[in-house]
């Protein structure tokens, strides 16, 4: 390390990041749902060093959101949706593949009458949907917090012991979240997870989501919140890229807002924090300012490695001011990285 420069290796998630361990095997609250045949799905701004153009297609399908209310007869196959709205990023690869694939999002088990609710192919993000709970008699949402939980299955996967990963959280009127699915440790089956709140809701839940996960830009200014938790284990280096920062085309430092202070990190303080395996950082970016991604070497300051070759980019991830969004890193390996740009919607 350069004498007088320090870095903090900084492994904490921001207050409303939640990383979620693995669970296998289905959530029997919300199983005797409905199925719906397909869903839609838009991509986001995905951009490589070679293609910063911005690409997006959708598709629908005619499945109503079975939701009811007002009461009646049992019916076990009834359903009501939550007001709120999740949406989810697949960057998930198998275990033993270097390729990625789509992934379904699904409201109880697949083999128990569940429903359908998401097809989300590799490296896209889904459009936001509402979350689904039982309802048999017929009484709609009956909490404004009420629980809920999610499935994730690889596509063509319907088997209980094939659940990648469950998610379970409290709904909250209003609250739009975004569930990043990656992949799991090399030796594990199933996912990892991390969820971010775009929107805290009108009524948020003490100790769950209470704080947005990327800030308000500064003025003029657009935030960018990085992360590359799919780049764990990726490659032939087994330990994961956790000492990432980003620089401008000239190589210099882009600073990042602390998530204690609220305020634009002071390039000249003794320690900078990094992003890098489950470590996010929101950074402050010029709009139409290409940015690029640069790996901490060892002994080495962080104002020095901004200078030298990016493992990825230039990549312009076309913000305007006031504009809020997620830049997920993820790939085979570091080489042959892209970056995922995804707006907070």
């Amino acid at each position: 390390m350069a004498p007088g420069s320090h870095h903090l290796l900084s492994y904490r998630l921001l207050p409303v990041v939640l990383a979620a361990a693995v669970t296998l095997g289905a959530c029997s609250q919300t199983a005797g749902l409905p199925a719906l045949p397909g869903s839609a799905v838009t991509s986001a701004r995905g951009v490589t060093a070679s293609d910063s153009t911005s690409d997006t297609a959708s598709s629908s399908n005619g499945g109503g959101n079975g939701s009811a209310g007002g009461g009646g007869a049992y019916d076990p196959n009834r359903v009501a949706t939550l007001d709120m709205s999740v949406r989810v990023v697949n960057l998930f690869t198998p275990k033993g593949s270097t390729t990625g694939t789509a992934i379904e999002v699904w409201a109880g088990s697949s083999n128990n009458g569940g429903r359908r609710l998401q097809t989300v192919p590799y490296g896209q993000v889904s459009p936001y949907f509402a979350p689904a709970v039982q309802d048999p008699q017929g009484q709609g949402q009956t909490s404004s917090h009420m629980s809920y939980s999610l499935n994730f299955y690889a596509a063509g996967k319907t088997a209980d012991s094939e659940v990648l990963f469950n998610q379970g959280e409290d709904s909250s009127p209003g609250q739009k979240l975004t569930m990043v699915i990656a992949p799991n440790e090399p030796t594990a089956d199933g996912a990892s997870a991390q969820i971010f709140a775009d929107d805290v809701g009108s009524s948020p839940v003490a100790g769950g989501f209470t704080k947005l996960s990327v800030p308000p830009a500064p003025a003029g200014t657009a935030v960018l919140l990085l992360g590359a938790v799919a780049m764990e284990y990726r490659g032939a280096d087994p330990t994961s890229p956790d000492s990432l920062t980003p620089s401008t085309v000239d190589g210099k430092c882009i600073q990042y807002i602390e998530s204690d202070t609220g305020k634009v990190h002071d390039p000249k303080s003794d320690t900078t924090d990094l992003f890098g395996g489950t470590s996010s950082l929101p950074y402050v970016v010029q709009p139409g300012t290409q940015i690029r991604i640069n790996l901490l070497k060892d002994q080495q300051s962080v104002t020095d490695s901004c200078a030298d070759t990016p493992v990825l980019g230039p990549v312009d991830p076309k913000l305007t001011a006031g504009e809020r969004a997620y830049g997920f890193i993820y790939g085979p390996d570091m080489k042959a990285a892209q970056l995922l740009v995804v707006p907070t919607g």
